[in-house]
This record gives C-alpha cells, structure tokens and sequence, in this order.
C-alpha cells in the first residue's frame, strides 16, 4: 500500500502559478483537503495557500513534524501496518486505503473515506507541540498525538460495521453505539491504552472508575438513559471539559464512557458473541439488558 507525501512539493511551489498548477495536479488533494469546491475558482484557493506559504513559522512547523515523523512515509507506514492487518483479519473484503499527508500550516487535520487518508501531520505532533492545533481547546488538541491518529481512523472505519437503529433516538442508543465503537478500536488495536481509546487523561480514568458508581447512580436518578431531548443528550456525551451535572471531576463525553462500560459487561457475559456479531447488533435494549451492567 501507498504512503504519499504532498508537503516536499506544497514548499517548493513558487508562485501563485505554480500553486495553481499543484492543485490541478492533485485534484483529490484539492477537492477533499483544501475543499476547492468552496471557492469561485482555483486562482482564489492557489492565492490564499501560495500567501500562507510565505509565513516564516511554516518551515519551522515543518521540521518539527519531520522531527516527530523523521522517516515520513516510512513512519506514517509502521504506524498503520499493524492495524490494517487487523482489519484485514476481521473482515477479508477490507480495501486498505491509500494514505496521503501534507503540511499546510493546519489546513484541516485528516479526511478519512474508504479508500483515501488525508493527513496533516502538523495537527498531529502530540501535547508538546511548539504550535498546537489552532483554534481548538486543550482537552481536545490534547488527543492530537501520533497514537491517537491511528485509533481516530479506526473510529472512523467502525462505523461501517456498527449497526444502528435510526429510528431510536434514546440517549441510551448513542452510549450502546459508541461502547462498541470503543470495543472495535480495542479489539483492533489490542495494545492501545484506554487513555487512547477512550480519550482521557490516565488522572480522568482514575477519576471516573473511582466515580463509576456515582456517576450510574446520577444517569438512573434523572432516568438520563431515555432521554431523546438533544439538549440534554449533548451535555453527556458532547465534547465538553466537565459534566458538571454530574460533578467538577467528571470529563466530558461521559455517557460515552458508561456506554462502553456497559458494552464490555456484555461481552463478558457473552464470550461467545464475536466481535462482527456484537457490531451488527442493532437491538439496543437487548444489549443493555444482558450486560446487567451495575457498578
């Protein structure tokens, strides 16, 4: 499989001319990446890349990702090689995509499809990063690490073998969805740490462990799991630093959490549900109620 790399050619562009000639020269780069179809015409994309290129802080953005990934391809090519052969062990019809990466100043971070990955690799040089992602709180940018980037593209690829009902807009659902979700990135990243899976800082998991019962017992009090209302839903599992409905230590996305925790109560119950079987599960509450989840 193809790793590419865009960024040797992005800096040696020289003109507006030539930037124009780079894009029509990577019409897949253009269309997903830099989302050409948004702009009246390519001179107006060419012009604005060609004008961000002449920052003096791109150069050093680049050394620092070539730092972070000093063989490029070859880096990006080990990082994925272990889970593409885990994928293809799960279902033999997998298509490994074709991998490419470019730095940009954080035009965007990745564009994931079937068969194409798009990455900036400047959005992903982890917490120490001398430029972090722009525009994005700590407890988000926080998960843009080379690790992280693998299991975000293992998300991406769950969805299509996780079922879902769409008719069922419980909140009760959303957690289901998401437990197997994380149950499919660890199946195929089996030496990923929860922090990587999950999203939380090690002091977070800790936190919400010791929690686990206090934070059910608030979900069954205030009867969250039936909830439809998207408002109340998004202060669960939305992207937030706290639930502060829940209390000042308890991270966001929390219903996530519970969802996985009662997910992996019903693998445990039922060893001799395959993972493939677990993610065409479209029954939530067959799910729930044979996990008997009770912390």
């Amino acid at each position: 499989w193809e790793v590419v790399d865009h960024t040797e050619a992005f800096f040696k562009v020289s003109s507006v001319h030539e930037m124009r000639s780079f894009l029509r020269d990577r019409p897949a780069l253009s269309k997903h990446y830099f989302d050409s179809e948004r702009y009246a015409s390519d001179s107006l994309l060419a012009l604005g890349l060609y004008s961000a290129l002449q920052n003096p802080h791109l150069d050093t953005l680049r050394q620092e990702v070539i730092q972070c990934y000093p063989d490029g391809a070859l880096s990006l090519q080990q990082s994925f090689q272990g889970v593409f052969h885990e994928l293809k062990a799960f279902d033999a019809d997998f298509v490994v995509p074709r991998i490419e990466w470019i730095v940009a100043g954080m035009y965007k971070d990745v564009y994931f499809s079937d068969t194409l990955l798009i990455i900036g690799l400047d959005y992903f040089l982890g917490p120490n990063a001398r430029y972090p992602p722009i525009g994005l709180p700590q407890y988000i940018s926080r998960r843009y690490t080379p690790t992280h980037l693998v299991a975000l593209y293992v998300s991406y690829v769950a969805q299509t073998y996780n079922a879902t009902d769409p008719d069922n807009q419980m909140l009760l659902a959303d957690m289901i969805a998401m437990g197997k979700n994380y149950c499919f990135v660890q199946a195929m990243l089996p030496s990923a740490a929860d922090t990587i899976v999950a999203g939380y800082t090690t002091r977070e998991l800790r936190d919400v462990a010791a929690s686990e019962a206090l934070i059910w017992t608030r979900f069954i009090e205030n009867e969250w799991l039936f909830e439809t209302n998207h408002l109340v839903k998004e202060k669960l599992i939305g992207d937030r630093p706290r639930v502060y409905e829940i209390g000042d230590r308890c991270p966001g996305r929390i219903g996530y959490w519970v969802g996985w925790q009662i997910v992996k109560s019903y693998q445990a119950r039922h060893p001799e549900v395959r993972l493939g079987t677990l993610m065409a599960q479209k029954d939530v509450m067959r799910v729930f109620n044979e996990a008997r989840y009770r912390p």
